[in-house]
Order: structure tokens, then C-alpha cells, then sequence
């Protein structure tokens, strides 16, 4: 049974301890702080559209009209700006815009991308975890497997490898200049993090570094756990569907 009095005194002189903790810790930070700039974004057009509407002529503004302002390449940021609202205001009945958040929050974790680097973090939060209450690290706690290894790193490699080649020359030779694509220099350095550093630094310590050790032999791995990565990924792909 798990107790907080059964820990080890060792843990806080293991260098694995701290990479894992503050890796995984790295991870959620640059995650929030990302989330949470998108949502500042998504109000402050909010806010812009309706000091907009105020400045017009409300009795003879129309729907379109507001519409074709918000979708003014020129003017906003069109992967914010498609989560604004263009509603009437029961109570006043005046045209008003509305930030739709809760929508863009299950939107943004949609993304494989974002889900990988989540369950890299998770997975090195309870491997740290680990190295104070090792009965984490037991039966047990069947996330601590090498199953689950190997679907975290399958996982956050594919992610890596998505970025590098399919979006990376997107972003850096798409039409830009057209504003086809917006991009800051904050979607630069939290995509390089996100999806090429951190996740290399998780792949090279635990496949070189740290490795899980293996519970079965290949020809049994391969007919008691081959289903479980393909299976996650199953299950992501049909509940995208319902984005």
C-alpha cells in the first residue's frame, strides 16, 4: 500500500531525479505558457472587434460587414481571429463578438502534437516520482512499463518527425508573406522546443541513457503487447473525428 512515510532518502542526490522532474516540469511550462498566450490573443480580438463595432454606424451595420472586417488577413491573426463569435446581444439587441474559449481549449487538445509532449510529461513526472516512492516503479503502476515506454517514445517521434518534415518547410517556405500562414517568433521557439528538443533530449535519455528494461522476449512482446500503441493511436484517430 502506498504510504508518503515510504520513501527513499537517496533520491535527492540522483541527477536522474532532476532531469526527469525538471524535464517533465519544462514541458508543462512551455505547454501552459503557449495555451495561455493563444486565450490573451483570442480576447484582446475580441476586444478589438467590439471597440470596432462601437465606432460604426450601428444602424446601418450588417453582419457581413463585421464578418469581412474579421477576416482581414491585414488586420488579425486569422488562427485566433476564427475563434471569434459575431452574435446579437439579447438584452441590448446590438451586434456583439464573443470569444468562443471553451471550444478552442478542446480544439488545442486535439492536437497529437500537444497530446504527445502531455504524456512525455506525465511519463517523467512518475518516473521521477519513482525515485522518492519506488513502489511506484512496481507491478502495481503499470504506466512504469516498457510497453508504455515504448508507446511515449513511438509517440513523441512521430510528433518530431512530423514537425521536422511536413510543417517545419510550411512554415519557413509557405506563403507567408501572402498571410496564408501567421507566425511569430513565439511560434518559432515553442515549436523548436516542443517538437524537436525536448523531445530528442526525452528520446536519447530513455532509449540511451535510462532505458526501461524488458519484461518479455521480442517473439512474446510481439504477440502480448504489439496491439497497445496502434490501439491508442485508433482511439485518437476516432475521437479527432469529433472535433
Amino acid at each position: 500500500m502506498f504510504k508518503i512515510k515510504n520513501y527513499t532518502k537517496g533520491w535527492i542526490k540522483d541527477w536522474h531525479f532532476w532531469f526527469e522532474a525538471l524535464l517533465g516540469l519544462a514541458i508543462f511550462a512551455f505547454l501552459f505558457l503557449k495555451i495561455i498566450l493563444a486565450i490573451l490573443e483570442i480576447i484582446e480580438i475580441q476586444i478589438n472587434i467590439r471597440q470596432w463595432i462601437n465606432e460604426q454606424d450601428l444602424d446601418s451595420l450588417t453582419t457581413a460587414q463585421i464578418m469581412a472586417h474579421l477576416t482581414d488577413k491585414t488586420i488579425y491573426n486569422q488562427d485566433y481571429a476564427s475563434w471569434i463569435i459575431i452574435g446579437v446581444n439579447k438584452e441590448s439587441e446590438t451586434i456583439t463578438a464573443m470569444a468562443n474559449i471553451g471550444s478552442y481549449i478542446f480544439y488545442w487538445f486535439s492536437y497529437f502534437t500537444h497530446d504527445s509532449n502531455i504524456l512525455v510529461g506525465i511519463w517523467l513526472l512518475a518516473l521521477s516520482s519513482s525515485k522518492i516512492y519506488p513502489k511506484l516503479n512496481s507491478k502495481d503502476y503499470r504506466f512504469l512499463t516498457y510497453n508504455w515506454s515504448l508507446v511515449v517514445t513511438t509517440f513523441i517521434t512521430i510528433t518530431s518527425v512530423i514537425f521536422t518534415f511536413l510543417l517545419v518547410p510550411t512554415y519557413f517556405f509557405g506563403n507567408v508573406n501572402q498571410g496564408d500562414i501567421n507566425i511569430t517568433f513565439l511560434d518559432i521557439v515553442s515549436g523548436v522546443v516542443l517538437h524537436i528538443i525536448f523531445p530528442w533530449i526525452f528520446i536519447i535519455y530513455q532509449i540511451w541513457i535510462n532505458p526501461m528494461k524488458v519484461q518479455f522476449a521480442p517473439k512474446e512482446y510481439a504477440k502480448r503487447k504489439w496491439f497497445a500503441g496502434p490501439m491508442l493511436l485508433v482511439i485518437y484517430s476516432v475521437g479527432s473525428c469529433f472535433n
